[in-house]
């Protein structure tokens, strides 16, 4: 069984649709997720601390599964996707843990379904872009990601798309965890280096530790929703109230 295929098999080979569900809903969750794993989703599908082992899918579900895979178009968008479960009463083991997507802007979901346990289950989809970051040589981490705007050459300004710019949310309260980040939703802006680097498309950004202070003269912010602030699973933050428009951010150097 190939990776994509045990993939898809473990978010949803145990689900079938409730009467509740639209017509075609499993199939197209099915494509979903396929897309999510095509285009680089390799874990946080869902969290389920039960413990149980899903039953092994019967022949027709295989198929039904591989024939979902294979409507999945050829460069797709990238997508991300998460197994969303509730408490039931009736459920031998009730106890469900947060979803990694809690909290996220959904684009689409899919369902209602039912598990092995008569549980409901929805597979909620997420779009997704691709993101930069910037860290400095000798760093363990980057200290800014932000969204990939296909730029390349030999810039001292590199554009953002619009998006989310992700900070560690360690720069702006010590206190922080090492896995929170505080997320900017922008317009568009651009990141100012204190000399010409060559971009590549590659990240992260490396550089010297002696190369100066990145700044981002303008952020562009959004006004028509609320900050959000989550990467992947990390835990969310939120600001108390929204920063000044348009917003500057300086990153100074180290060493």
């Amino acid at each position: 069984m190939s990776d994509l295929l045990q993939s898809v098999v473990e978010v949803t080979g145990d689900v079938r649709p409730t009467i509740d569900a639209p017509a075609g809903a499993l199939t197209q969750a099915r494509i979903v997720v396929a897309t999510a794993v095509v285009t680089g989703q390799q874990s946080d599908f869902f969290q389920d601390p039960s413990g149980l082992t899903p039953p092994v899918p019967d022949p027709t579900t295989l198929n039904e599964i591989q024939a979902a895979i294979q409507q999945v178009p050829p460069n797709p968008p990238l997508r991300r996707v998460v197994r969303r479960g509730f408490v039931t009463r009736i459920s031998p083991i009730p106890k469900l843990g947060v979803a990694p997507g809690a909290g996220r802007g959904l684009t689409a979901t899919h369902g209602p379904f039912l598990d092995a346990l008569d549980r409901p289950v929805w597979i909620d989809e997420f779009a997704a872009s691709r993101l930069i970051a910037i860290q400095r040589l000798g760093d363990a981490a980057p200290f800014l990601y932000f969204p990939d705007s296909g730029f390349t050459g030999t810039t001292d300004t590199l554009p953002l798309a619009p998006g989310t710019v992700w900070i560690p949310a360690s720069q702006f309260v010590t206190t922080a965890p090492g896995d929170g980040f505080v997320g900017l939703r922008i317009l568009g802006g651009s990141v100012k280096f204190s000399r010409p680097f060559v971009i590549d498309g590659s990240s992260p950004i490396l550089l010297p530790r002696g190369a100066g202070p990145v700044r981002t003269p303008a952020l562009q912010l959004s006004r028509h929703r609320r900050p959000r602030y989550s990467f992947s699973n990390l835990r969310e933050r939120f600001l108390t109230r929204p920063p000044p428009h348009p917003l500057q951010l300086s990153e100074h150097s180290a060493g």
